[in-house]
């Protein structure tokens, strides 16, 4: 097309006008596109004169971005869909900004007029660096930059809010310094940890993303290497180390932010967290954790976003509010997972992932209050043991007027002794009055035996030793012989050998699960057993065993919770709810 001189004017008049370094980058890149597509332009002097001034002004911004990155550095904000379209020229939607309105994730075209709840990367971080909290979650589907925007604030934390670089970042993404607690955004340089799940990745993404915004001056070391590597400038610096490292990787000296990089899998989650947490004691610091969470309610999320609290914030981030990313593409993508991979993906959503084992499983049936059990329902224990994985004991009644089963305690823990796991089951069946503080002694056996009797002379539990009635069955994984042994001879928590059969015991469960034909479940979860429900939320068929009961995921309460249905099924206590 033809590219008139009035066009030109305009384009060139639009260039002039612009008071970012970004918007002008973006004016520029559509006068000289405009150029291209009528070469006989460059002909004209006035074209000839403005292309010798962008020749210059390019220089001379590259080479302030290649010693200044960070101060160039522009965070994404959502462009109007419907008052713009993708443009090849500068590789990015060519819609108007949205305007944040301050009412929630609400935006606002300056054209149009529209309003759309989006979101926005300078908002996330904006939302992040204005919070209190300690700790701060950026959920972002692929493609949403949540690691780029991340790796931002890592080394703006790092040289500190009276650095150059840092005051023209924040002036370029409407950052008001005067809104961000110090401690989050210390003055002077500082320390803080990046930490990715693997060496690889931590090479592959991590470090790239922090060494294209530290000054060009900085010291780098073993910085394509595998374990830790350093970035330093001057006072600040920035150490990346990686979950695959271990626990004891995580401690060093005092920092004033840790950024961890993708959620942690494995046993060792909370001990990671809990080193990169105590080196923030001494700076009064914070962490930053980016992810995009395809696993669902892990231990990590429940126990922090689950229920709002005060010291931790969460953003999301959208793919498809990403102006650099075309929207067709992203939604191509998209199009080939379920809803709720989808939604992981595209939103950093928090979701059961797909192909859920129980999917009928909803909290809002399934789930209740925790209350006093009427000492008249029969009671039931089970477990499922383990050592460096983790040990479950569950505790259910069951409501024999419409044949409910009411699962309304657990004790689930990892490395812990069998003598361990003992004394939390008698902490919860035991009477406080009358069992003796020293467990496992001798006068704790003494005490044992009265209670086998139910004479232990104790006016508070009537001579029983209980808080509530003895279990009518305890089951406990027949793998487990010794422990089993243990806990009858040692502890006098006698057990029966569970039934493994995964068909038969996974039918039992599912029975109970399913809503009967009044769409009514035989099977709810008090709201303190969290493990319990995060296990039955996130469990999945193992995909590459199609045919079997293989799942993936923690399934050591659900394994439990098994024992128990099949239990209650083969002794009579529950009948087939339906017949199937």
């Amino acid at each position: 097309m033809t590219v008139d001189t009035t066009t030109f004017e305009q384009a060139a008049a639009q260039v002039a006008a612009c008071s970012t370094v970004a918007d002008t980058e973006l004016a520029v890149a559509r006068v000289l596109h405009q150029i291209e597509q009528d070469p006989d332009q460059v002909k004209r002097p006035e074209v000839i004169a403005w292309l010798e001034w962008a020749a210059g002004w390019a220089s001379d911004l590259r080479e302030q971005k290649r010693k200044h990155p960070l101060a160039y550095a522009r965070l994404w904000a959502p462009r109007c869909i419907d008052c713009g379209e993708w443009d090849p020229a500068i590789g990015q939607w060519a819609g108007p900004e949205m305007v944040p309105t301050g009412e929630g994730m609400q935006h606002e075209c300056p054209e149009c007029g529209k309003k759309e709840a989006r979101t926005s990367q300078r908002l996330a971080v904006r939302t992040v660096l204005y919070s209190e909290s300690d700790r701060c979650f950026v959920l972002g589907g692929n493609r949403t930059g949540k690691s780029e925007g991340v790796s931002q604030v890592a080394t703006a934390v790092s040289l500190g809010r009276d650095h150059p670089d840092v005051s023209s970042w924040a002036r370029e993404n409407g950052i008001d310094l005067e809104r961000v607690p110090v401690r989050k955004l210390p003055p002077g340089g500082g320390l803080i940890y990046a930490v990715a799940l693997t060496s690889n990745d931590s090479k592959q993404y991590v470090r790239p993303k922090l060494s294209r915004y530290m000054p060009h001056d900085t010291t780098y070391r073993n910085w394509s290497g595998n374990g830790q590597a350093d970035a330093v400038h001057v006072d600040a610096a920035i150490v990346c180390k990686s979950v695959d490292q271990g626990r004891r990787a995580m401690q060093g000296a005092a920092s004033r932010l840790n950024w961890l990089d993708e959620e942690p899998d494995g046993n060792d989650v909370n001990g990671i967290v809990e080193e990169l947490d105590a080196r923030l004691t001494d700076c009064d610091g914070w962490m930053l954790l980016s992810m995009t969470p395809l696993r669902g309610w892990t231990p990590l999320l429940e126990s922090h976003l689950r229920n709002p609290r005060e010291d931790v914030c969460a953003v999301h981030l959208d793919a498809l509010d990403n102006p650099h990313v075309p929207r067709h593409s992203v939604i191509k993508r998209l199009a080939r997972y379920g809803e709720r991979i989808r939604l992981a993906r595209q939103k950093g959503t928090i979701q059961a992932l797909e192909g859920a084992v129980h999917p009928e499983f909803d909290r809002a049936s399934h789930v209740v209050p925790s209350f006093e059990i009427p000492k008249s329902w029969p009671r039931f224990g089970s477990i499922d043991f383990g050592t460096r994985a983790p040990f479950a004991h569950l505790w259910g009644a069951l409501d024999t007027r419409d044949s409910v089963l009411h699962i309304y305690r657990e004790h689930y823990g990892a490395d812990m002794l069998i003598r361990d796991h003992a004394r939390a089951i008698w902490a919860a069946e035991g009477c406080p009055e009358c069992q003796p503080d020293t467990f496992g002694s001798d006068d704790w056996q003494d005490w044992t035996a009265k209670v086998a009797m139910q004479d232990t002379g104790c006016d508070s539990c009537g001579g029983t030793g209980r808080t509530e009635p003895d279990p009518d069955m305890r089951w406990a994984d027949p793998e487990g012989k010794d422990s089993r042994g243990t806990l009858a001879y040692t502890y006098s928590i006698p057990t029966s050998t569970a039934r493994k059969d995964r068909r038969a015991s996974f039918d039992a469960l599912s029975d109970l699960i399913v809503p009967d034909i009044e769409g009514k479940p035989h099977l709810v979860v008090h709201d303190c057993c969290l493990n319990m429900i995060r296990e039955i939320e996130n469990l999945t068929w193992d995909e590459k065993r199609k045919g079997e009961t293989e799942v993936r995921g923690d399934d050591h309460a659900w394994d439990a919770l098994r024992y128990m249905a099949f239990g209650l099924h083969r002794s009579g206590w529950m009948q087939p709810i339906r017949d199937d």
